[in-house]
């Protein structure tokens, strides 16, 4: 008996061991599972997090499209464009609005909730959308993601470089009329590659009297002469041209001006080839009437008779005829008038800023009057097609 108990007290002892190392593999599947599920939720919160950041993104950068398309074809700083929730399943909200370039380094985080975005827009609206900064938040649906996005846009260069004398002709000018070229703010009226032919009624040119301090670009244009001819006598401004003499203003048969090809002329003041330029930059082709049209880069394929009133000083235009160019009448044009062909003018009309001529010869009779103006000639230096200035993309996140 003693010798069978002896042989059954290992076995019990064996079984306690193995209840030991049974115990110890449950606690650690256990805790294996938990650990796999506690990661299985982390993974799934990264992964929801992650889909609201990118909704955010995609609904700041829907508010950045809208404001882009918008600038293209009107004018108004002040508007502002935004989605309201609607329960789709995967609804977002954005807000985005034009701010004023010199506010970029004020614009803050989004706020918490979409009603708040206009009280957070950083000081007034810009002065124009031709250069303005797109503010646009985007939030997830529940509010508990969203996303900023700022970018510049600027209207493409429509100039090369503003002229800053108000008649330039590739060709010879012809003043059979009582043409009157002012300029207030240097020595230089009429910039030609041909002659300048003054026959008829004598057509004058204008210029600052030397004693007389040379006025701000942004203090109004100072008042023409009345009468507006050699024979008036005004403290401010000297006649220096009339059918008796040319003055010293007036640069006449530039030969360099002159050898130039219609491409290489167009190139020089436009900066791009007509084709590209015509392709890329204009923002109005070919319109039923340019009466009341500011801040656009006009085009008109073939002749063209201008009338109305286009440009103001500080919304200006620039007016590419490919072609030849009648005005007549009472026309009024602030910025930058191009003419591919010949100009031919007659009636009374006034040119505020600058005309350049590609043609043969600029026809001048009547009594037009070519005034230059650096706020219009400088404004009609950025009013091509909206895009987005590069470097200043900007964008953050919250969650």
């Amino acid at each position: 008996m003693i010798s069978t108990q002896l042989k059954t007290m290992p076995s019990r002892q064996k079984g306690v061991a193995t209840l030991l190392v049974a115990l110890i593999i449950m606690v650690a599947i256990t805790l294996t599972v938990l650990f796999t599920a506690q990661t299985s939720i982390l993974e799934e919160r990264m992964a929801a997090n992650e889909v609201r950041m990118k909704l955010t993104g995609n609904a700041a950068q829907a508010g950045i499209d809208e404001a882009i398309a918008f600038a293209i074809d009107n004018d108004d700083v002040t508007q502002q464009f935004g989605r309201d929730y609607t329960p789709d399943g995967r609804a977002t909200w954005y807000r985005a609005a034009y701010v004023a370039p010199d506010q970029i380094g004020n614009i803050p985080t989004c706020p918490g909730n979409p009603a708040n975005f206009a009280a957070a827009i950083p000081g007034g609206p810009p002065e124009n959308l031709r250069d303005t900064v797109i503010w646009s938040c985007g939030w997830s649906d529940d509010l508990t993601a969203r996303k900023g996005i700022t970018i510049g846009v600027r209207g493409a260069p429509s100039l090369a470089d503003p002229p800053t004398n108000p008649l330039i002709t590739r060709g010879g000018v012809d003043t059979n009329g009582r043409a009157r070229v002012f300029n207030a703010y240097n020595n230089l009226t009429i910039w030609s590659g041909g002659e300048l032919d003054v026959t008829g009624n004598p057509g004058n040119t204008f210029i600052r009297n030397e004693d007389v301090a040379r006025p701000s670009d942004n203090d109004p244009i100072p008042a023409l002469p009345q009468p507006p001819n050699c024979n008036t006598s005004d403290p401010f401004w000297e006649c220096t041209t009339d059918a008796n003499m040319v003055g010293p203003d007036v640069i006449a048969g530039d030969l360099q001006l002159a050898s130039l090809t219609n491409d290489q002329f167009f190139l020089n003041f436009m900066g791009q080839d007509a084709e590209s330029y015509r392709d890329s930059v204009v923002t109005e082709r070919d319109p039923e009437s340019i009466d009341g049209m500011t801040n656009e880069v006009i085009w008109f394929d073939g002749d063209a008779s201008l009338d109305g009133t286009v440009g103001t000083r500080e919304a200006p235009v620039v007016l590419v005829v490919d072609g030849n160019a009648d005005v007549t009448g009472n026309f009024e044009m602030h910025g930058v008038l191009y003419v591919r062909g010949d100009l031919r003018a007659n009636g009374t009309p006034k040119f505020y800023g600058a005309s350049v001529i590609e043609g043969e010869t600029a026809d001048i009779g009547g009594t037009p009057s070519f005034i230059y103006d650096p706020i219009s000639a400088s404004g009609a230096g950025n009013l091509g097609a909206s895009g987005v200035l590069s470097g200043t993309w900007r964008d953050w996140s919250e969650l």
